[in-house]
């Protein structure tokens, strides 16, 4: 995911290479997945693990982030705080997805893709101002 992240031309498509790479790694672990959220509560091991791979998730994101402003391309905004929203939201989709069994496999990607636009807007991307165009006479 990283690999794939880092030859995103923009947010947008960090965000959509983002969504296929995690689609592919977890569609085929479903019941694996479901056994991991549901079980963290009472295994200390689980939670280990579950708070370590969201923890490199938002370390990930952060990164791309930081990078993103770093080359002008987003606004500055709370790096930490952004990518636990994001994390966040991802992680709802794949209880929906997971647990709770409400979409398949293929929703999810869709699901992912619609949260990943919807807070998109919470990292701005820069637009280059243009002059006002001057009347013809």
């Amino acid at each position: 995911a990283t690999r794939d992240l880092a030859t995103a031309q923009s947010l947008e498509d960090g965000f959509v290479k983002g969504v296929e790479a995690l689609v592919a790694v977890l569609g085929p672990k479903r019941s694996l997945v479901r056994l991991a959220m549901t079980e963290a509560a009472s295994s200390s091991d689980i939670n280990t693990m579950l708070a370590r791979i969201h923890e490199a998730f938002v370390a990930m994101l952060s990164a791309e982030i930081r990078r993103l402003h770093e080359r002008g391309r987003i606004e500055d905004v709370d790096v930490d705080a952004t990518a636990w929203a994001l994390v966040g939201a991802v992680n709802l989709q794949i209880q929906r997805w997971a647990v709770w069994e409400a979409i398949d496999t293929p929703e999810l990607e869709a699901a992912l893709r619609r949260t990943a636009r919807a807070l998109t807007p919470i990292v701005k991307s820069k637009q280059k101002t243009k002059s006002p165009r001057k009347a013809d006479a």
